[in-house]
């Protein structure tokens, strides 16, 4: 998604100081794969002024539309607000009981 925006922006002209790129309607179509050691161009290509298509090689990996918003103020949070709202850490129990024990191994893949 990045590189559909980062294209956008280079190629279309935002219309003011302090808009953004919105992406939307994207549709991730296939996985993009590239194996260790290799390497793969992405092309990113425009219809329209604003749907976009993000292809390697042949295969179609992603589409969707861009735009220039001017994004909404955002509003102040009291944290000190939220932290009063919370309620103390609960004691587990049950099935649950093991949860906090859980190791989850994550990487690349070797075949």
């Amino acid at each position: 998604m990045e590189c559909a925006r980062a294209a956008f922006a280079a190629v279309v002209p935002a219309p003011g100081e302090g808009h953004a790129v919105e992406l939307r309607d994207v549709v991730f179509l296939e996985p993009l794969a590239v194996p260790d050691d290799t390497t793969t161009e992405l092309v990113v290509s425009f219809a329209d002024g604003s749907a976009f298509e993000v292809r390697a090689g042949e295969r179609l990996h992603t589409q969707g539309a861009a735009a220039w918003v001017r994004p909404a103020p955002v509003a102040a949070v009291d944290v000190a607000a939220l932290k009063a709202g919370m309620t103390p850490e609960a004691e587990q129990d049950g099935e649950y009981a093991g949860v906090a024990d859980v190791r989850v191994r994550g990487g690349a893949r070797r075949s």
